[in-house]
């Protein structure tokens, strides 16, 4: 079965619908004749069905920080690589035709009522060109583009649903390869139905897992994607903004936090391991929207990164952090050099003391930490 989650209310109620689609498992490829049709190697891959499942049960134990909505339902797809310690999946194969079986329901979900809020989401491998292409379970070398999803198509087809609030997230490749470029009918399948006197006024931010023509990370075996991963951490409170006394996730922040996450990772490693997010306002003529709201209680917490200009006076320095408001006493690192921590989101002096006589101690005064973090850049005189 498909549907994971039905909270069964009532279609005058607004709610949140959730498309969510995880394909590890790819019986028809093989990365030797992928490479022969020029393709990038494309094979089996182990955190597709388990970010899927781990965004989906999120959703679910997290229904009740949905701002003006109920959770309504999730259909989950996940096709996961099979193990001989684990049985079959009873989860729905993420097959093409799956894909659009589910797609049509979710559609109809969503646009029963125009304050509904649709999610799509789809994890596993993707390849682009002039269109960005999503590969279902069932994908194969031998007639690639018509067994291809096209994301393109897809997201311009739902501009004929009435929900107002529309966010796509795309966690997959964006590589094109020789015989891409060579072909010219690379276009897939198209996932509903575009009328342009249907179309309607939607916010519809895009969200890819990383630039065009570059690769996503995170094919570790149990473990969510590097762009599923810090999504999650920023609808938990790294994506949250202060609005009217409560700490809210919208929209239009959401996009550019996971791009902020992953840049901060990224610091620890190297250039060809970087991952850089792409989000895409898209459509925005319905306005702004928040989708979470944070329990009363909660105060969300930002990642800094410390460090010097100059640089090589880093190594150095023991670097040290004080609350202004929230009021907290001066906290200091264990030991020298480059620190990573979290602070609860505030405004902070920040310092680096100085064990060389090369350089003077620093101090920036009044910064303001706000999720999901950044770099702190002390500045010492020589």
């Amino acid at each position: 079965m498909a549907l994971l989650f039905n909270g069964k209310h009532s279609p005058e109620c607004p709610q949140l619908h959730a498309l969510i689609i995880g394909v590890g498992h790819y019986p028809k490829l093989d990365a030797a004749k992928s490479a022969e049709r020029q393709l990038p190697p494309l094979d089996d891959l182990h955190s597709p069905p388990v970010s899927a499942e781990t965004l989906a049960h999120w959703l679910i134990d997290h229904q009740a920080w949905l701002d003006g909505v109920k959770l309504g339902t999730i259909e989950l797809l996940a096709s996961r690589i099979p193990d001989a310690t684990h049985r079959k999946s009873k989860r729905a194969t993420a097959t093409l035709a799956a894909i659009v079986s589910a797609y049509n329901r979710w559609f109809k979900r969503c646009n029963a009522n125009p304050n509904n809020i649709a999610i799509f989401y789809f994890c596993g491998h993707g390849l682009q060109k002039d269109n960005m292409l999503l590969l279902p379970a069932d994908f194969s070398e031998k007639s690639p583009w018509a067994t291809a999803i096209d994301f393109d198509a897809t997201y311009r087809s739902m501009s004929n649903c009435a929900a107002k609030s529309q966010y796509f997230i795309i966690d997959a490749c964006r590589q094109w390869t020789q015989l891409m470029l060579q072909d010219l009918h690379t276009s897939g399948v198209r996932l509903g139905r575009h009328d342009i006197k249907q179309q309607k006024l939607r916010t519809a931010p895009r969200l890819f897992a990383t630039a065009l023509g570059m690769p996503a990370f995170g094919d570790a075996a149990g473990k969510p994607s590097r762009l599923t991963d810090a999504l999650i951490a920023c609808i938990e409170g790294k994506a949250a903004e202060k609005i009217n006394g409560r700490w809210r996730v919208t929209f239009q922040r959401l996009g550019s936090a996971v791009y902020d996450m992953l840049d901060l990772g990224n610091r620890s490693l190297s250039e060809e391991q970087q991952q850089i997010a792409d989000p895409q306002i898209g459509e925005s003529s319905a306005g702004g929207r928040s989708l979470l709201v944070l329990p009363e209680n909660a105060h969300p917490k930002a990642r800094v990164e410390f460090s010097c200009d100059p640089t090589e006076a880093t190594a150095h320095a023991q670097f040290y952090h004080q609350g202004i408001h929230p009021p907290a006493p001066e906290c200091h690192a264990d030991c020298r050099g480059a620190w990573s921590t979290e602070l609860l989101a505030g405004l902070y002096h920040c310092g680096a003391k100085m064990h060389h006589p090369s350089f003077a101690s620093g101090l920036l005064e009044g910064e303001l930490i706000w999720p999901p973090g950044r770099p702190v850049n002390v500045s010492v005189a020589k």
